[in-house]
């Protein structure tokens, strides 16, 4: 039998608006909730859905892991698309991370929108966190591995399970259509999986990632041949 498992949604929705300060969408819970009842949770709303109703820079991880006295313990899925600033992103981040099972995926929207900077921004940053300090061995966070960048987002992982992902894709990718080639490039200390036309260059993702840290910042491209 399948199981039914919880879900989590936190968003600003229609009350707290005044707080969206960059604009990226207007959540409305009323339509939210019809969207589960049409096409998700039709008869399994209340009990497996929990809403926090809140700015996701307000919550601590205790917060995540019980709502309304549903113990929900680690998230083995996590899609975060809300405030599209560099800070937002960030918060969002680091506390997802510390809720995220091991093995579980963050999916990060918009990490390629010119219209947001501040998600990819965001991204560097949290990067740069895990990355240890001149005056200490240690880093504040613990890593995490990007193993696919497609279709405006960006996949991460805890590293245990990023070869588990990558492989799987890199097989998966290798058989599909031949319009696309998969490409391979590296991001924060992982290869990653992306797919691109074959006629467009595609960013070389750790360079722009080095670039970012304070290197040459010039513009590093990899062909799909």
């Amino acid at each position: 039998m399948h199981t039914i498992e919880s879900f989590l949604a936190i968003d600003l929705f229609d009350s707290l608006q005044s707080q969206n300060i960059d604009g990226s969408g207007s959540g409305s819970l009323p339509l939210f909730l019809l969207n589960i009842q049409t096409h998700g949770l039709p008869t399994f709303s209340n009990q497996y859905l929990s809403v926090i109703e809140s700015s996701s820079t307000d919550l601590e991880p205790s917060q995540l892991r019980e709502v309304d006295g549903k113990k929900l313990g680690c998230f083995r899925i996590f899609s975060i698309d809300g405030g599209h600033t560099e800070t937002i992103t960030l918060s969002d981040l680091v506390l997802v991370q510390k809720v995220l099972c091991d093995g579980g995926v963050i999916i990060i929207d918009d990490w390629t929108n010119d219209e947001w900077f501040g998600v990819r921004s965001g991204i560097f940053r949290h990067f740069n966190l895990q990355q240890p300090q001149s005056n200490s061995q240690t880093s504040p966070l613990s890593p995490l591995a990007p193993f696919l960048a497609i279709n405006n987002k960006l996949y991460l992982t805890t590293p245990s399970y990023h070869d588990l992902y990558f492989t799987t894709l890199q097989s998966s990718l290798l058989n599909g259509s031949i319009t696309y080639l998969p490409l391979k490039t590296d991001l924060n200390g992982f290869p990653v999986m992306t797919r691109v036309e074959a006629i467009k260059p595609q960013w070389d993702l750790q360079k722009m990632w080095e670039g970012y840290l304070g290197g040459d910042g010039g513009e590093h491209w990899r062909w799909g041949e």
